[in-house]
């Protein structure tokens, strides 16, 4: 998948015990928001649920020379990520 709403590519790695979901965010912008309703609407639509074991990640990749300024914007649907362990209005501080 890429360039959806909220993120561009998607990495899905299942072996054995370990089930991660990382979902890929590039940007040349100095902010950019959280739209969490399409990471939610993924995840379902793979038929990954909360409490499966799955991890779930979202990884803001920026240019070296913004990183420093770099911030995520207003988080949208807080608390959609909350069954796969996100905490509902600390989303922003679970970024990488």
């Amino acid at each position: 998948m890429w360039n959806q709403g909220g993120y561009d590519p998607v990495l899905v790695v299942k072996e054995n015990e370990n089930q991660l979901m990382r979902f890929v965010q590039l940007t040349r912008s100095l902010h950019h928001d959280l739209k969490l309703q399409y990471f939610s609407e993924c995840l379902e639509a793979l038929g990954i649920r909360g409490g499966d074991g799955w991890k779930v990640e979202i990884v803001f990749i920026v240019d070296k020379e913004i990183l420093a300024d770099f911030k995520v914007g207003k988080v949208e649907q807080p608390g959609a990520l909350s069954e796969y362990g996100w905490r509902n209005g600390g989303e922003r501080d679970q970024v990488m």
